[in-house]
Parts: C-alpha cells; structure tokens; sequence
C-alpha cells in the first residue's frame, strides 16, 4: 500500500511539458525554453569595441570572454569560448 502511495505522488508531481507552477511567493530560475533563455549581453567599458552579434553565445562564455579581457587565466573547469566580437577578432 505504501509503496502504491510512493508511485502515485510521483506520478502527479510530474510537470507536463511547457508547463512550470509558481509558488505565490519567491521566484524561481525561470525556464529552459528560448523566450526565457535568450536575453541580451551587454560588454561596455575600456577596450570594448563598439558592435553586435548575433551568433549564439552562451552563459558559460561569458567568464571565458571577461578573463580574456582583463588577460588573465581562464577559470578552472572552464568549458566556455571568449566572444570573439567582444574582444575585437
């Protein structure tokens, strides 16, 4: 009987797909569908050229792009790309 309860909880605690439930306080991380993942980056400062792209960049190239512009090593584990028309090439 226990057992049936386990299976049956986890059946119903299962999201159906495109479909995320909100607490009615906090938040959450968002999701990982294209209209909540694709945000705008912003590179601003000294030594940034001024220009856009619009290749696909990810979340894990922009520590690998920041320690290429202050010259510095990449972090460890690093598994990201510098960007490259952040850094002029």
């Amino acid at each position: 009987m226990v057992l049936a309860l386990i299976v049956l909880a986890l059946l119903i605690c299962l999201p159906r797909p495109g479909w995320m439930s909100y607490p009615t306080t906090g938040t959450s991380h968002g999701s990982p569908f294209t209209y909540d993942t694709h945000v705008p980056l912003l590179f601003y400062g000294s030594g940034i050229n001024p220009g856009f792209t619009d290749k696909r960049t990810h979340i894990k190239d922009i520590a690998s792009t920041v320690a290429s512009l202050l010259g510095i090593q990449m972090p460890n584990a690093n598994t990201g790309d510098p960007i490259l028309e952040v850094l002029g090439q």
